[in-house]
């Protein structure tokens, strides 16, 4: 199997992320090229600044990988910032209508027609489309379908994702000025979601908290689907607002101590002054200890992990009894915040991730990995084999090489002898894709309890072990696998 090459753009507020990643054959994917550009890049509602600034940018990041490798980009995949995201429940229904009651890809690719017809609207654009329930004939009930299954109807539930269409708009413009085509558009909290969480616990209820500078974000998953999103903005620099007030400094200043000068893992040196800062207008110096400045921040944060186990048990307790959660972001940077986390409620169920993606050790890489990651899953059963360098139809190959395999023995007949055509991989067996995912949030709470709800339902998953991962010591699990 050749190298898959995916290149993928994701532009935020304050800067432009572009990577490259490679598949290698059985050894994993590998970052072979990052770059970030800082800047201010997007309005208040995520739409792009300046197109051509930012199209300027891009492209020199993409000529620059293109002359390391002399290897050239035609499809580059999209990561879209979250503001304006939607999930909206989509419920369709359609009658199998040949004679035979054969469910063909033309039935699958309406359902997601359909649901994408029914949540679009001139400001609106659905950008992915995640059935998490499949019901033939109004009773068996399954997490997917396959083409050649018999049924006289089929039932699909869906999550449809929708973001504003100057959004995606402005964010396409800038990859189709750099005259590349669109190879995938994600929404980054699936994307990230797709990195963070492992295969095995993706398909099992899930939170996963994404904890940064500026913002706190939650994102509710069960069946590999986003259930919910919650976005709140007290990132960690609202704690170091509340704490430069109170010790008369600079944000940036707490900033540093926090990230660099203390270990919250260890008390040694708790009792040494570490600030001191004379009050001109009280006549007197101010002197914080390591301890106190450490309890100053801990008053904070644990302000904030009570707000996340609130928001936690409001969407799962009532609904789900086993669940993971996941933190990730700026916030797991901090020494000592495995520690700091043990005070949840949920400490049992806690994983911090932290990458081992050869390449892509930075917290920023995060979300463009799991959507390359999602574009060589869509491959693995798409039939047409799409990365950011090359794009073929695998009927097509598997024809040729079945040709150029007839050929081979008509011109050399006693080769049958030793290899045969026989041993030519079947590639397009099993191969039939559903249309590709698209990613809405006027979001009800009507279908959560039937999508967490994994006792009732006739497919391949398995949820049986999931309490093998509680952990009963309660402490944090780190998790570094991925």
């Amino acid at each position: 199997m050749e190298n898959e090459i995916y290149a993928v753009v994701e532009i935020t507020k304050k800067d432009i992320r572009f990577i490259v990643g490679k598949y290698r054959n059985n050894l994993g994917l590998k970052v072979i090229f990052k770059e970030r550009v800082k800047g201010n890049w997007l309005n208040e509602n995520d739409e792009v600044l300046d197109i051509n600034s930012a199209k300027q940018h891009l492209s020199k990041l993409i000529r620059k990988y293109e002359n390391t490798y002399n290897e050239k980009i035609i499809n580059v995949g999209i990561v879209y910032p979250i503001k304006t995201l939607k999930i909206a429940q989509t419920n369709l229904h359609i009658i199998i209508d040949n004679d035979k009651k054969i469910i063909t890809h033309e039935h699958i690719k309406k359902l997601y027609k359909d649901a994408v017809v029914i949540n679009e609207n001139e400001n609106t654009v659905v950008i992915n489309v995640r059935p998490y329930e499949y019901v033939l004939n109004n009773k068996d009930r399954r997490n997917s379908i396959n083409v050649g299954m018999i049924a006289n109807s089929v039932a699909m539930y869906a999550k449809a994702y929708t973001l504003d269409k100057k959004v995606v708009d402005s964010h396409m413009e800038v990859v189709q000025k750099c005259e590349k085509n669109i190879l995938a558009k994600y929404i980054q909290t699936y994307a990230l979601a797709k990195q963070c969480i492992e295969e095995k616990n993706f398909k099992e209820p899930s939170a996963l908290v994404d904890w940064n500078i500026k913002t706190l974000e939650i994102g509710f998953f069960a069946k590999e689907t986003l259930v919910k999103k919650i976005s709140k903005p007290i990132g960690i620099d609202k704690i170091f607002s509340n704490i430069a007030k109170k010790i008369y400094a600079k944000n940036k200043v707490v900033e540093t101590y926090i990230f660099k000068m203390l270990n919250f893992k260890s008390t040694k040196n708790d009792d040494l002054i570490i600030y001191r800062k004379y009050i001109s207008s009280e006549k007197r110096t101010l002197e914080i200890s390591i301890k106190q400045l450490k309890d100053l921040f801990l008053e904070e944060m644990n302000y904030i992990i009570d707000l996340i186990d609130l928001e936690i048990q409001n969407e799962f307790i009532t609904k789900v009894r086993d669940f993971k959660v996941f933190f990730n972001g700026k916030v797991t940077e901090i020494s000592g915040f495995d520690k700091m986390i043990s005070r949840s409620n949920f400490k049992n169920k806690v994983f911090i991730y932290y990458s081992l993606v050869t390449g892509a050790n930075e917290i920023w890489t995060s979300s463009l990995c799991g959507a390359i990651k999602s574009c060589h899953d869509v491959n693995k059963n798409a039939q047409i084999f799409k990365t950011s360098t090359i794009e073929y139809s695998k009927v097509e190959k598997h024809q040729q090489l079945m040709q150029n395999n007839q050929q081979g023995l008509m011109q050399n007949p006693m080769s049958n002898l030793y290899t045969g055509i026989n041993n030519v991989p079947n590639i397009v067996q099993n191969q039939m894709s559903q249309p590709q995912m698209m990613h809405r949030q006027n979001f009800t709470n009507l279908q959560n309890q039937s999508i967490y709800d994994i006792n009732n339902i006739n497919n391949q998953q398995n949820y049986q072990n999931v309490n093998n991962f509680a952990n009963q010591n309660g402490i944090i699990k780190k998790q570094t696998n991925r």
